[in-house]
């Protein structure tokens, strides 16, 4: 029933975005479809890198096997690195955009102090 499932969600959200609501895959493809504006010269909004980032690290702390699973994963960590590592000079003469760097920065440190397999990845930097 929708409100056993209400209590369970709240109990334990991470699992069930992981378990039931397969937030991975859905991410995905969130990503897939941003990519192909980035690739025509669209821009991503900073609110969606930061939530699309905070998403991931929450799952991240709540499971180290979440981790492992964001940080093999294909399509997530190589695009975001792509993006918010990808040099964009601005007018005040800054390399990067720290809105986006900083956002994707707090997810690798937090993936990789969750296992000492994901802290051993080449990821993203392939």
């Amino acid at each position: 029933s929708a409100e056993s499932d209400a209590k369970v969600f709240y109990n334990d959200p991470p699992w069930i975005l992981l378990s039931r609501m397969r937030i991975l895959p859905c991410l995905s493809d969130v990503i897939a479809f941003l990519s192909k504006d980035v690739s025509s010269g669209g821009r991503i909004q900073v609110a969606t890198l930061q939530s699309i980032c905070g998403i991931l690290a929450m799952l991240a702390v709540r499971l180290p096997g979440a981790a492992l699973a964001i940080a093999n994963h294909k399509g997530l960590l190589p695009f975001l690195a792509s993006y918010c590592l990808s040099p964009r000079p601005d007018e005040s003469g800054a390399l990067f955009d720290t809105q986006n760097v900083l956002p994707f920065l707090i997810l690798l440190c937090t993936l990789a102090r969750q296992s000492k397999d994901v802290a051993g990845l080449d990821m993203p930097f392939d």
